[in-house]
């Protein structure tokens, strides 16, 4: 689960966790992570929380049980890359379930916005999702159980853009594409 520090991403998390799945909270922001975690353990989620540096130190995560706190940053392939392997070193195996949820959103006119406003729009709600898509076919392919979904939260600003949110509607149109080329790539209706 990507974005999990907060909104739809923590919530999905929580029930994921309470139904009983194997989860990857993946974020860029750790502390929210952290709490994530704790929380779950107070309410008896699941069992009590330990810090845990994983292979080079790189990448550092909280595991819990059922849950496994993974800081990522899916605008970098390095850090999707990471965040998969330490899933996989931690349950010895690939996802069988992979939500693509970060998402960020600068509002402004689009003559008034920066480049790097653009461009943060379109890396995190295009780039992050097409890099997660990539790294987990590939996890998939390459040993993964015999089924893997992909879901892509996207928004109704990619049928119905929105004044003020130029690059956040083409970027989450764009997830829309992907979803449904991938989907024709892989025969599924």
């Amino acid at each position: 689960m990507t974005g999990a520090s907060s909104g739809i991403g923590r919530t999905v998390v929580r029930h994921l966790v309470h139904d009983g799945w194997l989860v990857a909270a993946t974020a860029r922001r750790v502390d929210r992570l952290a709490d994530l975690v704790t929380e779950l353990d107070q309410d008896g989620s699941i069992s009590a929380a330990t810090i845990a540096s994983v292979g080079s130190g790189v990448v550092t995560g909280c595991s819990a049980g059922s849950v496994l706190a993974v800081p990522m940053d899916v605008t970098s392939p390095e850090e999707v890359s990471n965040a998969f392997d330490v899933c996989a070193q931690h349950w010895g195996r690939a996802p069988d379930l992979v939500v693509s949820n970060a998402g960020v959103s600068t509002p402004g006119l689009i003559a008034d916005i920066t480049a790097a406003d653009v461009a943060s729009d379109i890396l995190t709600n295009l780039l992050g999702p097409a890099l997660v898509a990539q790294r987990a076919l590939s996890a998939w392919q390459n040993g993964g159980c015999g089924r893997l979904d992909l879901i892509f939260v996207s928004s109704d600003a990619a049928p119905h853009p929105r004044p003020f949110q130029a690059a956040y509607s083409a970027a989450k149109q764009g997830t829309e594409q992907l979803a449904a080329v991938l989907a024709m790539e892989y025969d599924h209706p």
